[in-house]
């Protein structure tokens, strides 16, 4: 069945899969925030605390050391991250630094491809 879909919308099997994974992260990554919305509204008003700053740091603190464990302690499989894009070719980031110090405006810029 995924074949077919795949084919249909004219995607390789590999773009679907990451396609479909992408998807699915972001639907578990809204979950998670709506969760956490409600758990917080929940101790707000069933526990009347009244440090609404507080909850936040202690959820910014387990935030953080989740993610500093999982990125520790996870196969790096767990992750599904491309590798970093390439960078700019030589000649457009030296076109990009001559357009930035306006080099070119004042006709001492290169007009060389490196």
């Amino acid at each position: 069945m995924q074949a077919k879909l795949a084919a249909r919308l004219g995607l390789t099997h590999e773009q679907f899969a990451a396609s479909l994974a992408t998807y699915g992260y972001v639907l578990f990554w809204i979950a998670c925030s709506a969760g956490v919305i409600l758990y917080n509204k929940w101790i707000l008003t069933v526990w009347e605390f009244h440090f609404p700053i507080t909850l936040t740091m202690w959820h910014m603190a387990f935030c953080s050391a989740v993610s500093f464990g999982l990125v520790r302690a996870a196969p790096s499989a767990l992750f599904l991250v491309p590798p970093p894009p390439c960078a700019l070719p030589r000649w457009r980031a030296g076109r990009a630094a001559e357009t930035g110090t306006g080099e070119r405006a004042k006709g001492r810029g290169r007009r060389t491809r490196n």
